[in-house]
């Protein structure tokens, strides 16, 4: 295989926090071990840790790698750090119980269809329940109301929380902040070892009493996820704000859904419970602890917090089944030649169904070197496919932004610059297209999207909403 000129490599080296394919990363799982209960030091600044390793988390397979194995002396320094975590198919045998709110918006605009398909998705979810769960239903417009408070899904139970739900009328505003602190309280009294706990939120408007801002929403539902509730938010239709949505299920720890229209609801609930149904791995959370002088530069696509030098990455319940990846941008010590850890990646998590709080950590090196020819042979080609997937969902985000302002121009170059990065990316390591094309497939839909409206037409509310779940997913 030919190699890039020793020029063209340094070039890229050189900007390389601009350009998204300075590395790679990621890659095949490796043989299973036993989660370890005590972490290994994570800043031992002795060389000798690998670019990539696997290991198993007990439910599944934790993969970590930095893009590249080599990076330049003199250089700026600048790596990727992806962690992927595949769960294990959740085994036939009986899942645990679950405890779930259901929390309804009311309001004036869900009049018609939208209440009737909520109504239908709210109990088509309460009969695939079962005697071991617990359940409430809690509706919401300018106030809010619990119905049915956290009851046991049995056969009278059932006939209740069914009852509740087809009493639903509309009237008044939209509080979802009510609704939200009701369904919590709910679930909260069904808090045990070995159940699996989930408000589900509807909503298809913006918040116009009570709290009203993202960042009052985010304290909310991180408060809840903190003591165990889990919080899944449903938008639908065109009129709610997707940002306060997306928001309340980063930091609730659940699912974000664009349900475009009421017809989608029924799927995105049996969805939920599906996922509910297969949970292996509650109150999950990767910690990324760099070494010997290294920096976490940015986390892509995920709220973090910090616990002195450590970047902590809250993570949802994971399913059977389910893939997460997460990206990071880390900038290492490059002023002399030498081997050095860069950082440890630990993965802590509890069983479904209980049991003691288990983690796993991977320990990731680097070698600093003066040539350029093994650097630019370092770098790994699976893994610059995820650093051009987390770049472009920054850019597609930002784009949806600036269409929504009226700025179409702004949208379209954002989305090309981006597309040009990554085909320069794609042309200096020789990527093939399927390797790019989920990175790319995203951002065509949009401009698509965009050259066809009307050019005095008012942006429209889909599209951004379509946009930003794409670029959501494109995170994860």
């Amino acid at each position: 295989m030919n190699r890039p000129n020793h020029r063209k490599t340094l070039a890229l080296l050189g900007a390389a926090a601009a350009l998204a394919g300075a590395a790679a990363f990621l890659g095949r799982p490796g043989a299973a071990s036993t989660p370890p209960t005590v972490d290994p030091p994570s800043n031992a600044c002795a060389g000798g840790a690998p670019a990539r390793d696997s290991r198993s988390f007990g439910a599944g397979q934790m993969t970590a790698a930095l893009s590249a194995g080599s990076v330049l002396v003199g250089g700026d320094g600048t790596v990727y750090a992806s962690i992927d975590l595949d769960a294990a198919e959740a085994a036939a045998a009986e899942r645990p119980p679950m405890s779930v709110a259901i929390v309804i918006d009311h309001s004036g605009s869900m009049e018609g269809e939208p209440l009737a398909r909520a109504k239908a998705a709210a109990r088509g979810l309460v009969e695939r329940l079962g005697s071991r769960d617990h359940a409430a239903v809690v509706q919401y417009d300018s106030t809010a109301e619990v119905l049915v408070a956290a009851i046991p899904v049995d056969t009278e139970g059932k006939a209740r929380l069914l009852a509740a739900i087809d009493s639903i009328r509309d009237r008044g505003g939209t509080n979802i902040g009510a609704g939200l602190e009701l369904g919590r309280d709910e679930v909260l009294k069904g808090l045990g070892p070995g159940r699996v706990n989930r408000l589900i939120l509807l909503s298809d408007g913006n918040a116009n009493e009570g709290l009203l801002t993202v960042p009052e929403f985010a304290r909310l539902a991180s408060n809840a996820a903190e003591r165990g509730v889990r919080i899944s938010a449903v938008g639908l239709g065109d009129s709610y704000n997707e940002d306060l949505m997306q928001a309340v299920a980063e930091h609730g720890r659940g699912r974000y859904y664009y349900a475009q229209d009421a017809t989608a609801l029924e799927a995105v609930f049996a969805g939920e419970l599906k996922a509910l149904a297969g949970t292996v791995a509650t109150q999950a959370e990767l910690r990324l602890t760099p070494a010997c002088g290294a920096e976490i530069v940015e986390v892509f696509g995920y709220e973090t917090r910090r616990d002195g030098g450590t970047t902590i990455v809250p993570l949802a319940d994971l399913a059977g089944g389910d893939r997460r990846k997460i990206v990071a941008r880390v900038r290492v010590p490059a002023g002399a030649a030498g081997r050095e850890n860069v950082l440890t990646a630990t993965f802590g998590h509890s069983g479904a169904k209980g049991g003691e709080r288990t983690s796993v950590a991977i320990v990731l090196g680097v070698e600093v070197t003066r040539d350029a020819d093994k650097v630019a042979a370092a770098a790994d080609k699976d893994v610059l496919g995820k650093v051009a997937q987390a770049e472009s969902s920054v850019t597609l985000r930002k784009a949806a932004d600036a269409y929504a302002a009226g700025d179409r121009g702004a949208a379209l170059r954002l989305v090309e610059e981006q597309k040009q990065r990554t085909a320069s990316m794609a042309k200096m390591y020789r990527l093939e297209p399927a390797k790019v094309a989920p990175a790319d497939k995203p951002l065509e839909t949009f401009a698509g999207a965009v050259q066809a409206a009307p050019p005095a037409a008012e942006p429209a509310p889909a599209l951004t909403k379509r946009a930003k779940a794409d670029a959501y997913e494109l995170a994860k």
